[in-house]
């Protein structure tokens, strides 16, 4: 077939012909390559749980892909099917908590063909609480994205489970806390009543200052009793002077939730 294309009787054939049928067997041969986007399609491309220190994840590439980057570092994939070489799998090792792998393919010039990323997060026993707070490693890493190796992930002195299961604040804002201060009243007297959310059973502290900067203790440990603490600062000997002097032109308060259990 190609020898009578390629040639005519009394002569060669034209340009145009030839050309002609170069171009279609070009198309064909192109046609015959799978046609195939880039892309990680372990877990259809959705972020999962894995217990293991390692994980086998595959996609796809097309055939222009000539090499590839993972995180910014070189990245060998395999090729198992010798039908379709477009089909690649690797092995990717795993840190503990939520690991982000962004693929990268570059064409034979070097360019950026396309990304893709999937989140897998290592997790050595899923159904476990490695960290004592009540909540499931599992329910850490998916659920509320909290560290299932530190029990209060924000360092607000609030558990990640009294955050999200009892207050309802943000485990990973230490801003966002269930001992906000939700009242402050000057009484007719001069004196100042503060009141905040708190948990029964646990402990609080108030401190004051004339200039925000520099903090001095005004109360003992303060143990709530209900879900709304109230403290009252009448001046000595819980602050120096009495916010009812007026020489106290203004006056700073913080609530800290104690760490500690002062229970006799």
């Amino acid at each position: 077939a190609v020898y009578d294309v390629l040639r005519q009787e009394g002569g060669v054939s034209s340009p145009s012909d030839i050309k002609g049928f170069l171009t279609n067997r070009a198309n064909y041969v192109i046609g015959q390559i799978p046609v195939a986007s880039f892309e990680i399609t372990t877990n259809s491309g959705e972020p999962f749980v894995h217990s293991k220190p390692s994980v086998r994840i595959e996609g796809t590439a097309p055939v222009n892909a000539m090499r590839f980057e993972l995180n910014g570092e070189p990245f060998e994939p395999d090729w198992p099917d010798q039908g379709d070489c477009t089909v690649w799998r690797a092995s990717v090792w795993l840190e503990p908590g939520v690991n982000d792998l962004v693929l990268t393919a570059y064409d034979s010039g070097d360019h950026i063909l396309a990304t893709d990323s999937i989140s897998v997060t290592h997790v050595q026993d899923p159904s476990g609480d490695s960290d004592g707070d009540g909540l499931t490693n599992l329910e850490e890493t998916q659920t509320y994205k909290t560290d299932p190796n530190n029990p209060d992930t924000d360092g607000d002195l609030v558990t990640d489970y009294e955050e999200v299961i009892i207050a309802q604040t943000d485990p990973l804002d230490a801003g966002s806390t269930p001992h906000r201060v939700v009242r402050m009243d000057r009484l007719s007297d001069g004196r100042v009543s503060i009141s905040w959310q708190s948990f029964p059973g646990r402990y609080y502290q108030v401190a004051f200052s004339e200039d925000a900067l520099n903090w001095l203790s005004a109360s003992d440990a303060i143990l709530a009793a209900k879900d709304t603490t109230t403290w009252l600062d009448s001046g000595p000997p819980s602050t120096k002077i009495s916010p009812a002097d007026s020489s106290v032109r203004w006056r700073f308060y913080r609530v800290t939730l104690l760490h500690w259990d002062f229970s006799p």
